[in-house]
């Protein structure tokens, strides 16, 4: 497989005016095979299958143009790759694949295009080479002792890290990360905040009921 095009922040919006995505990597190969790769840290308030879903179907929306000579055969294959720091099917997999398939005839698959891969860093088992790089993700060094296959390709993507994080431009980077992480901290606290100012708003209106209420029940008596 070669790729033709790559792009990086790729913005797909949804034409109804509704939820749009940014791919963190897109590409195409030269059969027209599109790919997208994203790097998805929330896995517990977050749907990742259900994202991919929703991905699948964006990325497929504004491939073919409307009109009676389009066919539905000139939808390209499309391959969809979460990248998890946790294992959310529980199998201790490094790769699980998913594509569309019968359940009553075993074996019989829809060949629609379309396929799913779940990356996981928290396994070992799956192909060494795979599996050197989900590590070497968790932890960019050559001299990570869990990277035992030091082929050319992550040779060269380390060769790559390190000229960005000696870059200028990387710090910036860091800097921006940095940001939105407080910025979203704060955004946190803000909701978390308004939520237990609600809840106790409520908790003391129902106090000041109940006791407005014993009060009354006291006077009811005396009087």
């Amino acid at each position: 497989m070669k790729l033709k095009q790559v792009r990086v922040e790729e913005v797909i919006l949804n034409q109804l005016g509704q939820r749009s995505i940014r791919l963190d990597a897109w590409a195409a190969d030269e059969t027209g095979r599109q790919f997208s790769t994203e790097m998805q840290n929330d896995t517990e308030t977050d749907d990742v299958r259900r994202r991919s879903r929703y991905y699948q179907g964006l990325m497929d929306s504004p491939i073919l143009k409307s009109g009676k000579k389009t066919r539905y055969r000139h939808l390209p294959s499309t391959v969809i790759i979460f990248i998890t720091q946790e294992d959310i099917f529980g199998q201790d997999r490094a790769m699980y694949t998913f594509t569309e398939q019968c359940e009553e005839v075993p074996g019989l698959h829809l060949e629609d295009g379309t396929r799913k891969l779940f990356l996981n860093m928290s396994s070992r088992n799956g192909r060494p080479e795979l599996v050197s790089l989900l590590q070497y993700m968790k932890d960019s060094r050559l001299e990570n002792p869990a990277v035992t296959v030091k082929d050319s390709r992550i040779v060269e993507l380390d060769a790559v890290v390190s000229e960005v994080k000696q870059s200028e431009e990387w710090e910036e980077a860091k800097m921006s990360i940095l940001s939105v992480g407080i910025e979203r901290g704060r955004a946190e606290g803000r909701a978390r905040g308004q939520i237990e100012g609600r809840a106790r708003g409520r908790i003391e209106g129902r106090a000041a009921g109940n006791l407005e209420g014993k009060r009354e029940s006291i006077l009811a008596l005396l009087g």
